[in-house]
């Protein structure tokens, strides 16, 4: 009776502890999957003339070189591909 009456106190406490952890508890942030916006797809891929690097066209630094466009990761790449092409 004895054992009995000690596991019923031992899954009180648990249940007790375990409720209470869950309410004192802050919340979680929002994980990114659970936001509402749709995933962002690649629409083409360019490649930096300067470093190689391949990046959406969309975040590219765009530069208009003759009669086209070349596209850069960054303006510090775009700017020693510049100078590179002005010393030569």
């Amino acid at each position: 009776m004895v054992l009995i009456r000690l596991l019923l106190y031992v899954f009180l406490f648990a249940g007790a502890y375990f409720l209470l952890r869950k309410l004192l508890s802050p919340a979680q942030p929002a994980s990114p999957r659970t936001s509402h916006e749709p995933p962002r797809t690649v629409s083409q891929l360019v490649q930096d003339p300067n470093c190689g690097v391949y990046l959406d066209v969309q975040d590219a630094i765009r530069r208009s070189v003759g009669n086209g466009y070349l596209f850069f990761c960054s303006e510090t790449c775009a700017n020693a591909w510049m100078s590179k092409k002005r010393g030569a």
